[in-house]
């Protein structure tokens, strides 16, 4: 089942008019939300993302009122779609009504999908393979920090890492390395832990400052550096974070491959990380 403006469909029913903007225009941003042993992670943190995206693309919206209804409408559709141990949310905002590049009107309509998903992905440590894509470079700007409907050089760039054999593909602001296509990029090297800065354009990934976080409580190097392909290749460790897997090892970077059995930091981090969610858990 899916929510759509505070009503149960079907997944699949025509409730949504082929000529709503978020289709036309791309007019909308999203937040892809996961859920761990029946909570909904990081949930605060993803909601504040939204409001400043929304803001931005001047919806026009009462947080203190949307927001909690966003919240109550997420765990509605956990007890409706039987999600009660890991889990997937998908929450689209699109702007309502009519109207071409200017509309007519600015409020907020909604869109929650939501499956359960088979495997703890914290737990499930399977490494990925990464590579480059140049063709549509990244440019730094304020919408840069908006997960905007509008996701073409991301889907362009994961179509290209499918074409090429790989798992994920860095995109690029000039010859320095943005993100990948669904996710940050961390290195380690010397001990230290590594991530674009987010003035390469990359997103504020929720995850990523998950990290930053994480590797502050416990007192390790964690700086924003401006990284290229030959960081990686200096690399010890390289790997990837997004709100679903938490943080992915890359076992090969183009035809540079990695033995991730000999990562160190990396696997450290990820125990912490989930002793610290269990703890949060039970506060």
């Amino acid at each position: 089942m899916l929510i759509v403006n505070g009503k149960l469909v079907e997944a699949g029913a025509p409730e949504l008019t082929l000529l709503n903007r978020s289709f036309k225009y791309g007019d909308g941003l999203f937040e892809t939300l996961r859920v761990y042993k029946g909570a909904i992670m990081m949930l605060d943190a993803h909601l504040e993302r939204l409001r400043r995206g929304m803001e931005l693309l001047k919806f026009d919206f009462a947080p203190e009122f949307f927001l909690p209804r966003i919240q109550e409408e997420i765990e509605r559709l956990l007890v409706v779609n039987q999600i009660q141990a890991h889990g997937r949310i998908r929450l689209h905002v699109y702007r309502s009504g009519a109207g071409t590049y200017k509309p007519l009107e600015d409020e907020p309509f909604y869109l929650l999908e939501g499956y359960s998903l088979k495997d703890d992905y914290y737990a499930h440590n399977a490494p990925i393979s990464l590579t480059d894509y140049h063709d549509f470079p990244l440019s730094p700007h304020p919408l840069s920090g908006v997960k905007s409907a509008n996701a073409l050089p991301y889907i362009l760039a994961a179509r290209h890492a499918r074409e090429m054999g790989y798992d994920e593909a860095l995109l690029f602001h000039g010859k320095y390395i943005a993100e990948a296509s669904s996710a940050n990029l961390f290195i380690v090297h010397q001990q230290k832990i590594l991530t674009p800065p987010l003035s390469e354009g990359g997103l504020p990934g929720i995850m990523r400052q998950q990290v930053i976080q994480l590797a502050e409580r416990l007192k390790l190097v964690c700086q924003e550096k401006r990284l290229r392909p030959k960081d990686l290749r200096q690399a010890d460790e390289i790997f990837l974070t997004n709100s679903i897997r938490g943080m992915i090892p890359v076992d090969q970077y183009q035809n540079l491959k990695l033995d991730v059995k000999r990562y160190a930091l990396l696997p450290f981090l990820q125990r912490c990380w989930v002793q610290w969610v269990e703890e949060s858990m039970l506060v």
